[in-house]
């Protein structure tokens, strides 16, 4: 009886992994394996965001630096646990598209935190815009794909 139950388990586990490993079959599948991963960063970096901008319209451009690089910090290893989700076949060039961006973005948060530490207020407007641009091209590739805290 052991070992019929050490099987089934091992069976169960076995297919659980293998179902995982090959991805989302669907978009909704997809979906529902990602977004708890960005509403997990999401709910870790919104106080250090809104902490950045509070320091920003106090004229704290280091602290502000700080805020933004902290929440970097946790923004940026999630892009590569969001990248090990295959996504369905179908949407392969898309996400890929869409994880490019998201890891530029990862990059002008880099900037900006340094930018900002080193009150250099010229190059804040450039990143700032350079982000307001990739996030554009961000909603427009993926705007309506679905997700609810990957967006």
């Amino acid at each position: 009886m052991v070992i019929r139950t050490s099987f089934a388990v091992a069976l169960v586990l076995s297919l659980v992994f293998a179902a995982s490993a090959l991805g989302a079959a669907t978009r909704a599948e997809y979906i529902a394996q990602v977004d708890p991963i960005c509403k997990r960063v999401n709910d870790k970096t919104a106080p250090l965001n809104k902490a950045a901008v509070g320091a920003i319209k106090k004229g704290k451009f280091r602290k502000a630096g700080s805020k933004v690089a902290a929440a970097n910090r946790i923004f940026r290893p999630s892009i590569a646990q969001v990248a090990a989700v295959p996504p369905p076949a179908a949407d392969q060039s898309l996400i890929s598209s869409w994880l490019d961006l998201i890891r530029h973005v990862a990059d002008l948060n880099d900037q900006l935190a340094s930018a900002l530490k080193h009150e250099n207020l010229k190059a804040v407007k450039k990143v700032s815009k350079k982000g307001t641009r990739t996030f554009k091209q961000i909603n427009g590739l993926v705007g309506t794909y679905g997700f609810q805290q990957c967006n």
